[in-house]
């Protein structure tokens, strides 16, 4: 006892008025009597409770951490919630919607077990058509799986899987494909038509020259196919090598 009265409880060398009486988690009543707040224990109040399981119990926050205070759970590496019950995942705990990419669920610290159609360590990677997206053949090697079944194709290919291929931007069934003037037989390359030539058959020729040379139709009009020119205004004949006055042919 202490106290000018001696009216002044002592518990374990600590005043009853003292902050730290009783570990300052109870009250001194009497000579070494503590009466504990909620959820601490011991003769001293020192040991706290997480969920109802003392920190002293090797079961307390579920056997993964230590109870460092009143409900106050410090979990272990790989191991989360309020009392380290969950496993985590790539540092998401199991509740999260995104552990395991959302692709999969957090079965123990670091394992998911994914989803069907997905797979790798954190369920990151999609099937497409049966093949896994980091697999250098999926979608046909011509581009990327970016979800279940959905390939991104890369320039020149198209298809769900993207396995057609492409002249030029134009898909092989295109009736503009090749310019209208020739077959797309792989990526980028044309079969062209008789009398069409150009990586896209594009030009043809008239009377000899090509629709590109500066001199075809005369250098008067346009070969819009073979042998076949479009005449600039004045001028007339098969080559646009005949002039109009007055509206009359010279011939």
């Amino acid at each position: 006892w202490k106290g000018n009265n001696c009216n002044i409880a002592t518990c374990f060398g600590k005043s009853s008025t003292d902050v730290g009486v009783c570990s300052g988690h109870g009250e001194c009543i009497g000579i070494d009597l503590c009466e504990c707040h909620d959820k601490w224990y011991g003769t001293q109040c020192e040991i706290p409770s997480c969920f109802g399981i003392l920190a002293n119990d090797s079961q307390v926050c579920s056997g993964k951490g230590t109870c460092k205070d009143a409900d106050i759970c410090q979990c272990i590496s790989g191991w989360g919630g309020n009392d380290c019950s969950f496993p985590k995942c790539n540092n998401k705990i199991a509740t999260d919607p995104d552990v395991c990419n959302g692709h999969g669920n957090c079965t123990e610290p670091d394992k998911c077990v994914c989803l069907e159609n997905w797979d790798g360590k954190y369920c990151e990677y999609p099937y497409c058509f049966g093949i896994l997206a980091n697999n250098t053949s999926v979608c046909s090697g011509h581009g990327s799986c970016i979800n279940v079944d959905t390939c991104n194709c890369s320039y020149g290919w198209e298809g769900m899987k993207c396995d057609i291929f492409m002249c030029f931007g134009k898909s092989i069934t295109d009736p503009k494909v090749c310019s209208g003037h020739g077959e797309c037989v792989a990526l980028d390359t044309c079969e062209c038509d008789i009398n069409w030539i150009g990586l896209e058959c594009n030009i043809t020729s008239c009377f000899g020259k090509l629709a590109n040379d500066s001199q075809v139709c005369h250098g008067r009009g346009t070969c819009i196919d073979k042998d076949l020119c479009f005449c600039e205004e004045g001028w007339t004949g098969n080559e646009c090598e005949i002039p109009i006055c007055y509206g009359k042919n010279a011939t």
